[in-house]
């Protein structure tokens, strides 16, 4: 792929692919870095795919670049404020909440993420926007309205639906985190119990380097491994 991407004249969308490509392979190995470098590359070349916007941040959040992800993520919140459909509001709306500390002002945030609920009814993909509009009240607190969401995520669920098994297993690890937050550590472990079984078989085989919800799977082992010590430590 470096190759190729070396050869390449295109300055554009061949180029930007080939930086993907490239991504997924470095994020296979984890080498979280490189991947970031390589989906930042991809996304300077086609800034107005909001695909390449995401997986950036999601490999900046995993290499542990703080400041980098930050001005990232604010960025893409100048930038797609306004946003043209559900997929733009929601991939922006996620990445602004993804952290402990949520990035830009909660007005926007929870604007973006509830216009992604309202405009994704019919979408294959239907089930991930309530669940980011969940992650959206948990980190403000609100979560008795977080688990609502989660109830809104699981009835959209149908036949021809995509990945339904991350979108479950969101599911279940933003019930733990919103149990945890609650106090109710029993029913938490119950939770991330049931999420387990989701994420195990995830960590056991490999990742295809093509495979375009491996971002999904990221997000849920990070928010994973944050209700387990979450849970643990209250």
């Amino acid at each position: 792929v470096t190759a190729l991407i070396e050869k390449s004249s295109d300055r554009g969308a061949v180029r930007a692919r080939l930086y993907q490509q490239r991504a997924f392979l470095n994020a296979r190995l984890e080498q979280w870095k490189a991947a970031a470098e390589d989906f930042l590359e991809a996304k300077n070349r086609k800034p107005d795919d909001t695909m390449h916007w995401m997986r950036a941040g999601v490999m900046l959040l995993l290499a542990g670049d703080m400041a980098k992800y930050r001005e990232h993520t604010q960025e893409m919140l100048k930038r797609f404020e306004h946003p043209p459909n559900a997929y733009v509001a929601e991939r922006t709306a996620k990445l602004c909440v993804l952290p402990n500390e949520p990035i830009g002002d909660k007005e926007t945030v929870s604007r973006l993420a509830k216009f992604a609920t309202e405009n994704s009814e019919d979408s294959p993909w239907s089930m991930y926007f309530p669940m980011t509009e969940a992650l959206v009240k948990y980190r403000y607190g609100e979560y008795d309205a977080a688990l609502r969401l989660i109830d809104v995520s699981r009835a959209r669920k149908r036949p021809g639906q995509v990945r339904p098994d991350v979108a479950e297993m969101l599911a279940h690890v933003i019930e733990a985190l919103c149990w945890a937050a609650i106090g109710d550590h029993q029913r938490a472990d119950v939770t991330l119990e049931k999420a387990d079984e989701y994420l195990q078989p995830f960590l056991e085989r490999p990742i295809r380097v093509d495979d375009s919800t491996q971002h999904g799977w990221f997000i849920a082992r990070m928010l994973y491994d944050e209700a387990k010590s979450l849970n643990r430590n209250q």
